[in-house]
């Protein structure tokens, strides 16, 4: 009988009362879990046979190994399995895990409740904190030791409260999962029975009750939010071998990522930026090079044919086939070989637009001889379909002459990508306006770690003020119950997009700014709601729009390239180039990216130039001066009634 029957059977036609007594009546619950991150681990030993012609196995892979617990100790975590949220990878950077217990632990605790030991776990892991047995429970700590020295004294998992009822009060496993279950469910009676028993166990292995009384409580406390340790181990393994793979195979990592993510165009861009950030690059598609998929190149990744928008599977398929039996040398090449009944018009339209054919030729004149080469190419095929031959063979005309298409701008060029990939490969429109991205507090993928710190600085005040900057994109504007006027929009940038909704006044103020891909900066209310970042609009400004406010000049460097000697010369020509515009220094490190407020320093923004000749090591942007914009927003008496702060700008430690 197949599965389906059974289920389908009147024996399992039970009402919903029944089903929740499922255990009392006798049967098993399974719950069966589908990840992705299975199909990724998949996908990446395939792509690494591929590419290196190394078999691998990840349940061969060494489980000390440093340079994965490196990778995650840096917060390099966007890809790995549960560790990839902004405050799973600030918990990686305290803890720095040495060993996969750890990450076992940690996929554990990180849950509402037992998160509040992780600052506990994180101290003694360090050697911070002694864990001490026996000044609690003179009597029973030898019991305790061996069963809580992995998690440093820390009831982490369900095992470990049956494992303390069996070693302490002599429980069997049975009964000890009984008690686990109890202990769980808080029935009064039953707990008042268990306590008993405990008790009553304790005794005979020569525990005071007070000491044993101690002990249920605790694990009647930790016991609400225990959690089984089986599920946190495999998911452990899962995440240990996805940054192992990071770790060892970067190149091949991000092509499986990409890959497994390719029908979301938010994950690409996210992923495709990390690659970047840790100097691998995401090339455009190409037609004579790009496979199927995301395919590593060397140390770069190609992208695949799959990821473009209106050419499917079939289509893809057709090309690579063709492909097989020579390169294509132009696009009438290509409309003479590939069938325009597998790859329609809109399909060609859309890998031209990708940049696909980029090395064939001028991305405007292949889309103004699209038509003529598609008639030619379909001409071809239909002579030779039909057998027609002249004299000496097939009778081949010449394609029709080229015609010539104005050329299009660097933003016309990305508008088309995005169209047809649903992100910015090449490039990003961002860099078409120098300052706009540093007048920002965070990139929208660090929303959420920027709004905890802003948080936890204010002391768990959830309401505050953010900078933002990107391109303001899927504009809608929507008439309120109140016969008001509303509206959604998304500002994107490097990292992805987020939505902001503004109402009532502010409407009124921004409703003639909200243009498709216009740049801007955004002045937001952040708050928190249902476990996820909102942004309300407090102020918009154009970036064509802003001469009036005041700027600041932003020096970027990274810190391991600079000397004490090389700052000193920078500050003398700082002194040489004065001005009335303040300035601001960006540090990059290994750990993460600071910004500083120097004391008084001012140049003049007609010596930047000047300063980067000097200076070749920074990189030197004019940007609006983010203090300025978040003090105007507390002083106009914001929604929150409470100053903005600004958590990432500090005095400068710099030898001036």
């Amino acid at each position: 009988m197949r599965v389906g029957d059974v289920l389908r059977s009147r024996l399992f036609r039970l009402p919903l009362t029944e089903f929740a007594r499922r255990r009392e009546l006798g049967f098993l619950k399974m719950d069966f879990l589908g990840l992705r991150t299975l199909t990724f681990i998949e996908t990446a030993i395939r792509i690494v046979k591929e590419s290196r012609g190394e078999d691998i196995d990840p349940d061969a892979f060494p489980q000390g190994d440093p340079k994965t617990f490196e990778l995650l100790s840096r917060g390099e975590a966007a890809g790995v399995f549960q560790f990839e949220s902004p405050g799973m990878v600030d918990t990686l950077r305290k803890l720095k895990p040495t060993r996969i217990q750890d990450l076992i632990a940690v996929s554990a605790l990180y849950r509402p409740g037992p998160m509040e030991n992780i600052p506990t776990y994180i101290r003694r892991h360090h050697g911070q904190e002694e864990v001490d047995y026996t000044q609690q429970f003179p009597k029973a700590g030898e019991y305790l030791e061996p069963i809580l020295e992995e998690t440093y004294g820390i009831p982490v998992y369900q095992e470990q409260i049956m494992q303390i009822a069996q070693a302490v009060a002599g429980y069997s496993l049975g009964e000890a999962d009984l008690l686990r279950r109890a202990m769980g469910k808080k029935k009064v009676e039953e707990m008042t029975k268990q306590r008993e028993i405990f008790l009553a166990g304790a005794k005979t292995k020569g525990i005071p009750a007070g000491e044993a009384g101690a002990i249920f409580d605790l694990l009647e406390k930790f016991a609400n939010y225990g959690f089984n340790k089986s599920h946190s181990a495999a998911y452990g393994v899962l995440s240990y071998q996805t940054a192992y793979l990071k770790a060892h195979y970067p190149v091949e990592f991000a092509a499986a990522l990409l890959t497994v993510e390719r029908g979301d165009s938010d994950k690409v861009a996210q992923y495709a930026a990390d690659a970047r950030r840790l100097g691998i690059e995401v090339l455009p598609p190409e037609i004579n090079d790009s496979r199927s998929d995301f395919t590593p190149v060397g140390e770069v990744v190609r992208f695949g044919l799959y990821g473009i928008k209106n050419v499917g599977d079939g289509a893809v398929e057709h090309i690579l086939k063709v492909r097989a039996k020579g390169k294509f040398k132009d696009l009438y090449d290509f409309c003479k070989r590939v069938d325009s009944s597998l790859v329609n018009r809109r399909a060609l339209e859309h890998l031209v637009k990708a940049g696909a054919f980029d090395k064939l030729g001028d991305r405007s004149t292949l889309l103004a001889n699209l038509e003529a080469a598609m008639k030619w190419g379909a001409a071809e095929r239909e002579q030779a379909a039909s057998g027609q031959f002249g004299l000496f063979g097939a009778e081949e005309t010449k394609p029709p002459a080229v015609r010539n298409a104005q050329p299009l701008t660097q933003l016309e060029l990305l508008k088309f990508e995005k169209d047809a990939l649903g992100l910015y490969i090449s490039d990003h429109p961002m860099n078409a306006y120098p300052g706009l991205s540093e007048a920002a507090s965070c990139t929208v993928a660090g929303l959420e770690g920027c709004y905890k710190a802003l948080v936890d600085a204010a002391r768990g005040d959830p309401r505050q003020h953010i900078v933002l900057a990107g391109l303001i994109q899927k504009v809608q504007k929507k008439a309120t119950r109140a016969g008001g006027m509303m509206a959604f929009f998304e500002l994107a940038d490097e990292t992805g997009s987020k939505e902001v909704v503004a109402f009532g006044r502010t409407y009124e103020g921004v409703a003639d700014k909200l243009q498709e891909d216009a740049p801007a900066v955004l002045v937001a209310e952040v708050s928190d709601k249902d476990g996820s970042v909102r942004l309300v609009v407090d102020r918009l400004i154009r970036w064509d729009e802003r001469e009036a406010l005041p700027e600041v000049a932003v020096a970027e460097f990274r810190l391991e390239e600079v000397d004490e000697t090389m700052l000193k010369d920078f500050r003398s020509h700082v002194d040489e180039y004065a001005g009335t515009t303040a300035l601001q220094l960006k540090v990059r490190s290994e750990r993460g990216t600071a910004t500083y407020q120097t004391d008084g320093l001012r140049v003049g923004t007609e010596h930047l130039d000047d300063l980067r000749r000097s200076c070749p090591w920074l990189r030197l942007s004019l940007t609006l001066d983010r203090n300025s914009l978040l003090r105007a927003a507390a002083g106009r008496g914001n929604r929150f009634g409470r100053p903005a702060q600004e958590t990432n700008v500090r005095p400068a430690e710099v030898p001036f």
